[in-house]
């Protein structure tokens, strides 16, 4: 039986994190232009596992989207009676895990790479529903059966778009970066005063362990401006002479164009 899972349990969960990795790697090796990862939830934060494959293989990310995400179920009936398998991707079942269980005991839940994947084999069975966006176009063949099932309502989802070549500049981007600092005191503190002294606008940060190196830290920023933008350059240039370890991860255009403080002459 699928228990519902405990508050912390991430919406981005192991099984999708692998999906992603193997999106990434199909764009290394240019059998794919784009892919297309979450970056980042509203409960989660970022994505590590997403932002450490996307530092190893040398992609960029190149664009953003946030997406208010609810999921609903649907199968070729329409008759929940009629539900013995459940076809979903990882990260959607991660987020409709709680009411499946309440809803279908039963039903037996089946990972598929994508809700697309997930609609097709649901048309192709009878006693088979699908887990998939809500807002996408659904199937003329599929009908409803719950309209949300998703355990914590509406979900803002931001996914990163990624390609092997950068985004040029647009006058509205931000810069991701990736750094780990030197262990002494105040080298945190010496690698965000280069950003400040180049009055660089931080619009995020977080720092995660690194799997395997006992507490040593990363941390992730996003700076806005493009990476050619002068100040940039010469904050990244300030951070390179005092981090232990930097990437730029890349530029993008902000899904949400960022709103200018006015200027203190003005």
């Amino acid at each position: 039986m699928i228990r519902r899972p405990p508050r912390s349990t991430p919406l981005y969960s192991s099984a999708a994190s692998d999906v992603y990795k193997r999106q990434l790697d199909e764009v290394s090796r240019s059998q794919a232009d784009f892919a297309v990862v979450v970056l980042e939830t509203m409960r989660d934060g970022i994505a590590f596992a997403t932002i450490q494959a996307l530092a190893a293989l040398d992609l960029k990310l190149v664009g953003e989207r946030e997406v208010a995400h609810s999921l609903m179920l649907v199968s070729r009936t329409g008759n929940p009676s009629d539900v013995e398998r459940v076809y979903a991707n990882s990260l959607h079942h991660a987020q409709s895990e709680a009411h499946l269980a309440l809803h279908f005991p039963k039903a037996t839940v089946l990972h598929v790479r994508s809700a697309l994947m997930a609609a097709d084999l649901a048309i192709e069975h009878h006693g088979a529903a699908a887990v998939v966006p809500r807002g996408n176009a659904t199937p003329p063949d599929l009908r409803v059966l719950s309209e949300n099932v998703s355990d914590e309502g509406e979900v803002r989802i931001r996914y990163g778009i990624v390609s092997k070549m950068p985004m040029s500049r647009t006058g509205q981007d931000a810069t991701a970066v990736l750094f780990s600092v030197h262990d002494r005191p105040g080298a945190l503190h010496d690698v965000l005063q280069a950003f400040k002294e180049k009055n660089c606008n931080l619009r995020r940060i977080q720092s995660r362990a690194v799997p395997g190196e006992g507490w040593e830290y990363v941390f992730y920023v996003e700076v806005s401006g493009h990476v050619t933008d002068r100040p940039v350059v010469a904050a990244l240039e300030g951070v390179k002479q005092r981090a232990r370890m930097l990437k730029v991860l890349g530029s993008f255009p902000l899904d949400v164009a960022e709103q200018t403080p006015p200027s203190s002459e003005d």
